[in-house]
């Protein structure tokens, strides 16, 4: 099957994919500011620390975000003006949130570095990881699965030393070096599975388009279609002539001598 002939059809699959995604950062959204709002409802903030007022503030303005985010890429996929390359810079966007958050929370907190994996935005990594796979694109889940790696990696091991023995001492063992290495070593090692998920889901959904093409080509020859008023054996010739322009099998046609042949 013509690339060309391809090309259309992964397109409307590539866009239809980011709406998907856009409409689960909503439902994402709304849904951790529901619990966000019933976890908060009964606190005292008279009695929290000046920190955690700033990190309230951050995460409600922060998930507000987020939710436009989703919006406008739903409303970019439902009005025709989203293109395939776009999503590189919603990848982005998924990766620039998740790793701006855990910085804040370490600034604000003033936590060492071996704590970024402890806070509740990097938990948001599997949910990242999971939109590279719907949109079945091996190159973008590689570039987000090296960008949530690195960038991560870099909020742990950037020296900052701020590491205060007598507060973190008990969790010395999850804190230190080994440790982050191991985590942030799970977290390449499930991007790079999906990214193998990614290539096979995009090879299957190409397979089925060649597939689908080529039976819409055959219809063309068939009798039904007008084939015997043609003349049975140039029809086959026909069918064969064309695969072989588009670079096909002339061999699959075989099954057709049987019933097109010679009037």
């Amino acid at each position: 099957m013509q690339q060309t002939t391809i090309a259309p059809l992964l397109t409307n699959a590539s866009i239809a994919a980011e709406r998907l995604v856009s409409v689960l950062r909503i439902a994402v959204t709304l849904g951790l500011f529901t619990v966000f709002a019933v976890t908060v409802a009964g606190l005292d903030f008279s009695t929290l620390a000046p920190f955690l007022h700033r990190q309230l503030l951050f995460a409600v303005l922060t998930m507000f975000a987020y939710l436009m985010l989703g919006v406008v890429t739903f409303a970019a996929t439902t009005l025709g003006w989203f293109r395939p390359w776009m999503s590189w810079f919603s990848v982005t966007a998924d990766c620039g949130f998740l790793l701006f958050n855990v910085w804040f929370s370490l600034e604000n907190s003033s936590y060492p570095g071996g704590v970024a994996l402890l806070l509740p935005p990097a938990w948001l990594v599997p949910l990242v990881l999971a939109y590279g796979v719907m949109r079945m694109d091996p190159r973008l889940q590689l570039y987000t699965t090296v960008l949530l790696s690195g960038g991560l990696g870099a909020l742990i091991f950037w020296p900052d030393g701020r590491f205060d023995g007598g507060q973190l001492g008990i969790l010395h063992s999850v804190l230190d070096t080994p440790a982050n290495v191991m985590k942030l070593t799970m977290i390449l090692l499930a991007g790079l599975v999906m990214v193998l998920a990614a290539a096979r889901m995009r090879r299957l959904f190409y397979r089925e388009l060649e597939a689908a093409d080529a039976r819409a080509n055959l219809t063309r020859y068939l009798p039904g279609a007008g084939g015997r008023s043609a003349g049975g054996w140039r029809v086959v010739g026909a069918a064969a002539r064309s695969a072989a322009a588009d670079g096909g099998d002339v061999c699959r046609y075989s099954w057709l001598y049987p019933v097109v042949g010679n009037p």
